[in-house]
């Protein structure tokens, strides 16, 4: 009986700290960019600038073609969000991304100004042929190309891109197609 209390006071302590967070971010703008990769494919920028001016990359989403080393292809469309305020834009305008992980690695570099941005991205990853065995699969060295769109309030909705669901298509070099989806809901 004594755990009733003690998770009431966990939750209203959960709750008060979320109200005094959102006049934080009351005053802050997200702003969206769009525009295209060099493979023609859409690519888009969320940031948000807070009241003093500094700004915060805090998501992008994009479409994109893997080439893999057994020759195959694969549609791979991504959304990636920062936690907290997001990653700050350098000097207030520059995104430097060189995250590698176990099994994949991104690389952003650009600029994002009031009206426009432009910059490179890769992407790469390893994963396994349909007989396991190991390839790389990669975008390879592409330019993108941003254009300043629209301006959402700050929130949880504003602040993260939305992705509904992921679908990986491989065409192998016999012109054989194979698909999966997994749904994010």
């Amino acid at each position: 009986m004594r755990k009733r209390p003690v998770l009431a006071i966990v939750v209203l302590t959960a709750i008060l700290s979320l109200l005094m967070a959102v006049p934080a971010a009351a005053g802050s703008r997200v702003r969206v960019y769009a525009g295209e990769t060099s493979q023609g494919k859409p690519i888009s920028f969320h940031v948000m600038k807070t009241d003093t001016g500094r700004r915060f990359l805090r998501g992008f989403r994009v479409a994109v073609t893997m080439t893999c080393e057994d020759a195959t292809t694969e549609e791979w469309g991504m959304g990636f969000g920062f936690g907290g305020r997001g990653m700050p834009l350098t000097d207030g305008v520059f995104v430097d991304i060189d995250d590698v992980f176990s099994f994949d690695a991104l690389h952003i570099h650009g600029r994002i100004g009031q009206l426009a941005g432009r910059g490179t991205f890769k992407f790469t990853v390893a994963q396994l042929t349909p007989d396991e065995q190991a390839q790389v699969c990669t975008t390879g060295d592409l330019t993108c190309q941003v254009e300043y769109t629209r301006t959402l309030q700050a929130g949880l909705a504003a602040t993260r891109p939305a992705l509904d669901g992921v679908m990986k298509v491989r065409v192998a070099p016999d012109g054989e197609v194979s698909t999966r989806v997994r749904s994010l809901g």
